[in-house]
């Protein structure tokens, strides 16, 4: 199964720039400076449940790989009905949905098991971009770990301490995988992985992809 990840944070963005190497540095920090210098963009830290699911249907069929409706409408309803559930987005200043990045807040670790991606924008680097605005945010939240639920990007993986690997059966199929989404909204599930998924659990699972 693909392993979690978990990245430790700094007490200051700053702090947290200055303890990656300078490729990492670079690619993070350089690429969001890049970007937001060449085209007019905005980082959006709040998304309301219906703001995200207007970006994760735009973004669906832009980003790899895709997913099945159901999975956004399982997310969309777990937004409005949990207050531990957020998304984020990037977009352009004249509309359109670059990025946006969805998972749950808990004891101080935020868990990260989407991000979407316009793959048009390969070459700006938008999922390091998006990395770099999340990082800021969450430090600025007083969070102390980012915790990648289904593997985290190369890019971060090197300062990311592994977890055990997860159950494979949530990230091979999408339609289970929102399946399991509404388990978890609807609490049929006693002990949800959703639920499991504390600092220390043993048991470890869900599905985040990269694009």
């Amino acid at each position: 199964g693909e392993r979690q990840f978990v990245l430790h944070l700094a007490g200051t963005y700053e702090g947290m720039l200055a303890s990656l190497g300078p490729r990492t540095r670079r690619s993070l920090a350089g690429k969001r400076q890049q970007l937001e210098k060449s085209m007019k963009v905005e980082f959006v830290p709040v998304l309301e449940p219906d703001e995200s699911l207007k970006a994760m249907l735009e973004l669906h069929g832009k980003s790899t790989p895709e997913r099945v409706p159901e999975f956004y409408q399982a997310r969309y309803r777990l937004l409005r009905g949990k207050s531990e559930f957020f998304s984020m987005g990037l977009r352009l200043a004249d509309g359109p949905w670059l990025s946006m990045l969805t998972g749950w807040r808990r004891n101080q670790v935020t868990y990260v098991d989407l991000q979407m991606n316009d793959m048009h924008y390969k070459k700006e680097s938008l999922s390091a971009v998006m990395r770099a605005f999340m990082l800021e945010h969450e430090i600025g939240l007083k969070q102390e770990m980012i915790n990648f639920v289904a593997g985290s990007s190369l890019l971060l993986r090197r300062y990311c301490e592994p977890l055990e690997p997860l159950s494979d059966l949530f990230i091979s199929k999408p339609g289970l995988r929102s399946k399991f989404f509404e388990m978890v909204a609807t609490r049929v599930q006693s002990g949800s992985v959703y639920e499991r998924l504390k600092p220390g659990a043993e048991d470890k699972t869900a599905g985040e992809t990269e694009s």
